[in-house]
């Protein structure tokens, strides 16, 4: 998308930030300058920025930097736009609320603006007390529905969807669309002045989401990290063009066959591996624990870092000896201070191997140079393409290249052979009901 040339006004994108923030901003992101789809995209949407109160739609890839985006305009509109009004974030998984809530004390400390997480039965009205609110889908939509009733929804200057692609989910899809439309309806026929900035990696049918939206869009095609895909069918190693490349020679008591994988791979820095559930995330964690020794050096750090949490001794009985051989599970069914323990141990590279459900595939910032990708589903669904570009999103950054592997059963090569080609989009499982009536409003019109 081809950018305007700059105003007087917005000389730089960094610009829009008073000279202090600027610089704060830059330490807490750890950038001299942003990339250049990041200046395009600000440079762009300029005049919505600026002026205006329409809505916003950023679709980029997994690894970009989109969160960079969001939260400069956080800043922007709290500090500079809309002084006085409050920012909420929306994010899809409860494990995101944690590190994003650390993220952004640290961004508004020079506001002194404070930043409340809605989890639990944590009651709404700490709502007038904060001025950043981080909740999941549900309680996103449960406020927005009260600010409604209240006719308080004006003290929202914006809400930020993140992982705005679970729109099209089977299962929580039509709870987020809810909350999308009410907006919608409040700034059509209430005059509001709220807007929404969705951003997303994989979200399909972007321009008639866009449209639906009402919004301006900014789409980076670029692609800022080097992502290599191979597919393990039984013990063999195969390209996406279907090339054998190398035969595994599989260890015994190995019902999943990854053991031999993640040896071979080990070397080439920290694994995510992506199992079907729970369950199978802590068996993955037992077979490859059997085939490993205890890492003498990170044994008594690791349990020294126990200690210092205080995490339940009972809980941590089985994880432990995972733990020791560098290895841990990373689900739901973790507790909050089990969830982050886990994660500074993996970013400390105390522990080298992470095995994880698709919760993980979205937003936690825990990259990784090699993604394995255990079987074709997760929970019960199938992996979707839009499920594997997040999944596989996850393995390298910026910084360093990343490796992404597919195990599967030979009958299930070609299906693995189509979700690996990178540009294949497909359109959403579950189309929202107000966005459909769009689209057939608009065919209709053509006739």
């Amino acid at each position: 998308m081809k950018s305007d040339p700059p105003s007087s006004k917005f000389q730089s994108p960094l610009d829009i930030l008073p000279p202090t923030l600027v610089a704060h901003f830059r330490r807490v992101y750890r950038i001299r300058e942003l990339l250049p789809w990041q200046s395009e995209c600000l440079s762009a949407l300029r005049e919505t920025i600026e002026g205006s109160s329409e809505n916003i739609v950023i679709r980029a890839p997994t690894g970009a930097g989109k969160s960079l985006v969001s939260d400069l305009l956080s800043i922007y509109y709290l500090a500079v736009k809309r002084v006085g009004t409050k920012v909420v974030y929306v994010v899809p998984y409860v494990s995101l609320l944690s590190e994003k809530h650390e993220k952004l004390e640290i961004l508004f400390s020079p506001l002194t603006l404070s930043v409340l997480s809605l989890l639990g039965n944590k009651p709404y009205n700490l709502f007038d007390k904060a001025d950043i609110i981080l909740c999941t889908i549900e309680k996103a939509s449960q406020l927005i529905y009260g600010l409604i009733e209240t006719c308080e929804l004006s003290k929202i200057s914006m809400v930020v969807i993140d992982e705005v692609q679970f729109v099209g989910d089977e299962q929580r899809g039509s709870l987020l669309e809810t909350l999308i439309a009410k907006i919608l309806y409040c700034q059509q026929f209430m005059n509001n002045e709220i807007q929404i900035l969705a951003i997303s990696a994989t979200i399909d049918n972007f321009f008639d989401f866009v449209k639906w939206m009402r919004a301006k869009h900014y789409e980076c095609t670029e692609f800022y990290t080097d992502i290599k895909e191979f597919i393990k069918i039984e013990n063999k190693l195969i390209s996406p063009s279907g090339q054998v490349l190398e035969t595994i020679k599989e260890q015994s008591n190995d019902k999943y066959k990854i053991c031999a994988l993640v040896d071979l791979v080990l070397s080439r820095g920290p694994i995510l591996a992506f199992s079907p559930s729970k369950a199978i995330c802590e068996e993955l964690a037992t077979i490859l624990s059997t085939h490993r020794t205890i890492n003498v050096i990170t044994s008594e750090f690791i349990k020294t870092g126990i200690e210092k949490a205080e995490l339940v001794e009972e809980r941590m009985t089985n994880k432990v000896g995972w733990l020791m051989k560098g290895i841990a599970c990373h689900h739901a069914g973790l507790l909050a201070g089990e969830r982050l323990f886990i994660e500074d141990l993996y970013r400390s590279l105390a522990i080298n191997t992470l095995i994880c459900t698709s919760t993980l595939a979205a937003g936690v910032n825990l990259p990784a140079n090699i993604v394995i990708i255990v079987g074709l589903k997760q929970g019960t669904s199938q992996v979707s393409v839009s499920m594997y570009k997040q999944m596989r999103g996850r393995a390298g950054r910026v910084t360093f290249k990343g490796e992404c592997y597919i195990l599967c059963k030979q009958a299930e090569q070609k299906q693995v052979l189509n979700l690996s080609l990178i540009h294949i989009s497909e359109p959403t499982r579950r189309t929202p009901i107000s966005y459909a009536v769009f689209c057939l409003k608009k065919k209709k019109k053509k006739k």
